[in-house]
């Protein structure tokens, strides 16, 4: 590839990395645009400096109580986000992942959900020095949930590009097939697991579903617990948490 088609390609995907799992996989000119624009980030808006929090990433996947945690999170001070910023931050370009993560650092301080259970050693490896929290549940009732869920995120056209990349990736097919996904939802798990058996500080595991809540969110942030119940967000609905 010439220089200038090169130039052209950063102009168009500046701040986007590949979905590989660290930087240190990135050939020479994505490892120059990841420094310039970590400069970009850091020297240009010097105010983010001021927040000193780590990072804070869900990686379970959809209904393991992802949006229960999401407001947990905010409860005790966290922007935190939902799935809500998929198409300005990922992009699948050649069938391949590219993830924007100055654009994560600009908007929230907390992620949670499918993109980010995707790609979470990425984000590991931009990101040092932040928490993880995998949150798990029985796998049939998962199931059940998330073969519901399918049936409304089928309506959601705006976003069908990416989320039939990423469940196809993270869940082993498009529409509900409960052997592919419940063995994609516990390779998950244990793929987690061993990523960071060696950074238990790094990781919490919580069940949600089965009652988990401040008492073990709170001390894995280090923060006290709030006065108020833990959210248990759309339960009910479509058995959406």
């Amino acid at each position: 590839m010439n220089l200038q088609k090169k130039l052209s390609n950063f102009q168009e995907n500046f701040g986007y990395l590949r979905s590989v799992d660290n930087i240190s996989q990135y050939n020479v000119f994505e490892k120059i645009i990841f420094v310039i624009d970590r400069w970009r980030h850091y020297y240009l808006k010097p105010q983010s400096l001021f927040d000193q929090r780590p990072m804070i990433f869900g990686i379970g996947l959809s209904k393991t109580g992802t949006t229960s945690l999401t407001e947990a999170l905010r409860i005790v001070g966290y922007s935190a986000s939902h799935w809500e910023y998929p198409k300005t931050v990922l992009k699948y370009k050649s069938g391949e992942l590219f993830v924007n993560c100055n654009r994560l650092l600009i908007n929230c301080h907390a992620y949670t959900d499918t993109p980010i259970a995707r790609t979470y050693k990425l984000l590991d490896s931009v990101f040092p020095h932040s928490k993880f929290i995998l949150t798990i549940r029985d796998e049939e009732s998962w199931f059940n949930s998330y073969e519901n869920f399918l049936g409304i995120l089928a309506k959601k056209k705006s976003v069908a590009e990416i989320t039939d990349n990423l469940h196809y990736e993270l869940y082993g097919s498009i529409h509900p097939d409960k052997s592919k996904n419940i063995r994609a939802f516990i390779q998950h798990n244990k793929t987690v697991k061993e990523y960071f058996k060696d950074r238990q500080n790094d990781l919490l595991i919580m069940n949600i579903i089965a009652g988990d809540g401040w008492e073990k969110l709170c001390p894995f942030l280090r923060i006290p617990i709030p006065n108020q119940p833990f959210p248990k967000k759309n339960i009910g609905k479509y058995e959406h948490y």
